[in-house]
């Protein structure tokens, strides 16, 4: 919920402006741009006077993005920033807000801390808009701590200071009880209330009071987790639902896929929600529990590891939940170092073939208690999750995970377990023992196969997004003759193009672009071809080759028949100079 930010610096700053362009840049961040929202606000904010009223204006839009994507450490790094001397009003909805990201923080104690100061130290006319929220952010800190005694008394407080309350209360008392264990009433106090939070807390309580119907709770929480539109938080919730519905009723399988697809959402939002906050030693409790029945079933010797390898094997293909099961008793409880590393990377890899499965290893191997500290997690998952943290420029846990790790990982070969180590040296800074690992692995005859082909073209493409331009068209030559697929080959002179316009070489860059799209046939209509000849026209234009450009861009108009890609053509055809 949106409410601080946006409300502190409209509602409490004297003579504020309307909402229009803050909530223009909340619309940026909702779409998917919350980077382009906040380098518009330090663009607007420039050099203005630290606490003026535009400034109050303009921080208190970058605090509400910032809170929209719970960044929470980057809003809190903001606040510390801040000047001594901001309008009061501006500083109580910023000293809620920091409390909102200390719970999101898992930081409860600290949060009441700032909460309490605000109480006991606002003056009662400007405090009256915030009471309300000072005491539910309060009790939500309790509920964080599990401090129920607590969070009951304030509740009771709440009610009486305030005599009607809503939806928040109803939520914040429905949560107090089920934390406590007493799910009886939770159904009456949500009675008049709507929403998923609401349905979840409902579907928890039934499954609390053990009266409901187990199969028909797990039916209908994995249906609302599968409904179009729901945040991250809530469709999580009903998949935790389901599996611990699953697991109740002795379906262990079903409880196995219901965690996994939990665990395949962003987990982070469940530190401060305790009621919902299955951790990742679940997941592998359901894989032993469901791998043992199975085990059972197929009369699996204790310390035939061998056998247990077999079966899972056997399920691989049209069985995964079950073959990921067998691997994790194989992985956690086999009689064989090397059984269980191996069991450790069919599991991993099992999972890689799954939709988001790279966060489900991420929260198995990172989050659970049974790998405290990276060098225990296995080898060759270690280099898989370095290569999850790569792709989410987490560079300095991906360095980690390589680090120490002094042979080539099983299920990886020298080509791609150097290729992980350049791209590791790459982003951490250290582009010159990546430069010496590319021109070896380049110079050594070697016949790639299509997947190393990409790794090679991905970590080249590191290279040149931290401007080594020239070494990157350089290497992108060694690494052509080495490809054997013609799309790998277009991608490849299409980086190089980029890398010859970064180094302002347009001409240079237009012939590249034309050979990406199919230089022997001009008028090649394929996506790749047209998107590739539409920047061989914009290039030729910087390089003063306008009737070039002009022609490309007539040949594109008659091979392109969408609307929007049209309108584009024209503009760019209108842009250029008439006389030339």
């Amino acid at each position: 919920m949106i409410l601080c930010a946006l409300s502190l610096f409209v509602e409490l700053s004297a003579s504020t402006p309307a909402r229009g362009a803050e909530n223009e840049w909340l619309s940026l961040a909702q779409s998917g741009a919350p980077n382009l929202a906040i380098t518009l606000i330090d663009e607007e904010q420039g050099d203005l006077s630290l606490g003026s009223r535009e400034w109050v204006r303009l921080e208190g839009a970058r605090l509400a993005v910032l809170e929209y994507g719970r960044r929470w450490e980057t809003l809190l790094a903001s606040i510390s920033h801040y000047p001594s001397r901001l309008p009061e009003g501006f500083m109580l909805g910023v000293n809620t807000l920091k409390a909102k990201a200390l719970l999101g923080l898992n930081q409860a104690l600290a949060a009441r801390r700032v909460l309490r100061r605000l109480v006991w130290t606002t003056a009662p006319q400007l405090a009256k808009p915030w009471y309300a929220r000072w005491q539910q952010l309060i009790i939500k800190s309790y509920l964080s701590d599990r401090l129920l005694g607590d969070a009951a008394t304030a509740l009771l407080e709440y009610k009486q200071h305030y005599g009607k309350v809503g939806r928040a209360y109803h939520i914040l008392q429905a949560r107090t009880l089920l934390a406590a264990g007493q799910s009886e009433g939770v159904e009456s106090i949500l009675t008049s209330e709507k929403g998923p939070e609401v349905e979840a807390l409902r579907l928890l309580s039934q499954l609390h009071s053990k009266q409901g119907n187990l199969s028909g709770i797990w039916s209908h929480a994995q249906v609302l987790a599968q409904r179009e539109g729901l945040s991250d938080p809530d469709r999580r919730r009903f998949w935790v639902i389901a599996g611990w519905a699953a697991l109740q009723a002795g379906h262990w399988l079903k409880h196995v896929a219901s965690l996994e697809q939990a665990w395949s959402i962003d987990w982070s939002f469940s530190r401060h929600d305790p009621l919902f906050a299955a951790d990742a030693d679940e997941l592998w409790d359901a894989y032993l529990g469901a791998g043992r029945v199975l085990g059972e079933k197929l009369q699996l010797a204790a310390e035939d590891d061998s056998s247990w390898l077999e079966a899972a094997l056997s399920y691989d293909e049209h069985d995964p939940v079950k073959a990921r099961s067998i691997y994790g008793v194989l992985a956690l409880q086999g009689s064989s170092p090397r059984y269980q590393e191996l069991a450790h990377r069919r599991l991993a890899g099992s999972l890689r073939n799954q939709e988001f499965g790279a966060a489900i290893i991420d929260a198995l191997y990172t989050q659970s208690k049974r790998f405290e500290g990276l060098d225990r997690i296995p080898s060759s998952v270690r280099a898989s999750l370095a290569d999850y943290h790569l792709e989410r420029d987490n560079i300095d846990l991906a360095a980690k995970l390589v680090m120490g790790v002094k042979q080539v990982p099983e299920g990886y070969d020298t080509v791609s377990w150097q290729l992980l180590l350049s791209r590791v040296a790459i982003l951490s800074g250290r582009n010159g023992v990546a430069l010496k690992r590319l021109k070896e692995l380049l110079s050594r005859p070697v016949t790639l196969e299509h997947g190393q082909a990409e790794s090679l073209i991905r970590g080249l493409l590191d290279l040149q997004r931290v401007g080594e331009y020239q070494n990157s068209i350089e290497l992108y030559d060694k690494l052509l003759p080495l490809l054997t697929d013609h799309q790998q080959r277009r991608q490849v002179w299409y980086w190089q193009a980029e890398a010859y316009r970064l180094l302002k070489r347009p001409a240079a860059a237009a012939r590249l672009y034309l050979q990406s799209a199919g230089i022997s046939d001009q008028r090649i209509t394929d996506a790749w071809g047209l998107y590739t000849r539409f920047h061989a026209a914009e290039v030729l234009s910087e390089a003063g080759l306008v009737e070039d450009a002009r022609r490309i861009y007539r040949q594109l108009l008659s091979d392109t028949e969408t609307p929007g890609r049209r309108a584009v053509i024209l503009h760019k055809l209108r842009l250029l100079p008439l006389n030339q």
